[in-house]
């Protein structure tokens, strides 16, 4: 009868054991996952994730300024933000010359120098307005066509910012998780193919997922699409043919530029 007993009882043990194990397995599984999803515990691959992406602030220091082919848009902004094409010259600190090149806004032109012109933009309107009023002055707080950002808020610089004061604001709150795919191509370029993710369920961040390509050679973002809790797409800026560090003399921007539009009546 002891021997039954004492059998009873191992086969007990044993059952309680293998449960016990289950249940911490399942336990540690539902932890990483979680851990996952709000950023926390950090692996390798997304420390290199986050290193890729603060690289782009050293590598844009060693630029003075450059040329570009920016495409934009807004598309939860209505239909007045489609996808506006802009040929782009910019110099350090902060002069930037623009002139639409696509079908949207097709001849309009903005020149913007911080800190000169009472820090107003001058604006050369398209289309038939454009023929008659050849350049109006307008604060560089002015927002066009529903867009929430300014001409302040052009230029790879601004996004290099904009991207890693969210990043690392979420990475100090245990908000973040980072993903690398990889290296792909986009538009002829070999770039760092990086998700950020933040919580859906806090209201302090806007975009919940933003998909981030970097370029390999310059460490400078090529494209970069940010969606709203709904999934959707809110706001994409792609930067084509960067020409960096050429040479861009002030002449280039001022209105008096004769290869320019701008035109006082």
């Amino acid at each position: 009868m002891s021997d039954g007993k004492n059998g009873k009882g191992w086969r007990v043990t044993c059952f309680v054991t293998v449960r016990l194990i289950v249940m911490i397995f399942i336990a540690d599984t539902v932890c990483a996952m979680n851990a996952r999803t709000v950023g926390m515990p950090w692996n390798a691959k997304q420390q290199d994730a986050l290193k890729i992406l603060l690289s782009m602030r050293e590598s844009y220091k060693d630029i003075d300024g450059y040329t570009a082919v920016m495409v934009k848009g807004e598309p939860q902004a209505g239909k007045s933000n489609a996808s506006q094409k802009i040929f782009v010259k910019f110099k350090k600190p902060f002069k930037v010359y623009m002139k639409w090149i696509g079908d949207k806004h097709a001849g309009r032109e903005v020149l913007y120098v911080q800190g000169e012109n009472n820090d107003n933009l001058f604006a050369k309107p398209d289309g038939f307005l454009g023929n008659i009023l050849r350049m109006v002055k307008l604060p560089s707080t002015h927002r066009s066509d529903g867009s929430r950002h300014t001409v302040k808020d052009v230029g790879i610089g601004k996004l290099v910012e904009s991207i890693l004061d969210i990043t690392l604001q979420a990475k100090r709150k245990n908000d973040l998780n980072l993903v690398c795919n990889g290296v792909v191509v986009r538009n002829g370029r070999k770039a760092y193919e990086i998700e950020r993710f933040l919580p859906q369920d806090k209201d302090c961040y806007e975009y919940k997922r933003v998909v981030m390509y970097v370029d390999t050679a310059t460490k400078l973002p090529l494209e970069v699409y940010a969606y709203g809790k709904d999934g959707k797409l809110k706001e994409f800026c792609v930067y084509q043919d960067i020409t960096l560090n050429p040479s861009l003399k002030d002449t280039e921007f001022t209105v008096n530029n004769k290869e320019y539009g701008f035109r006082y009546l």
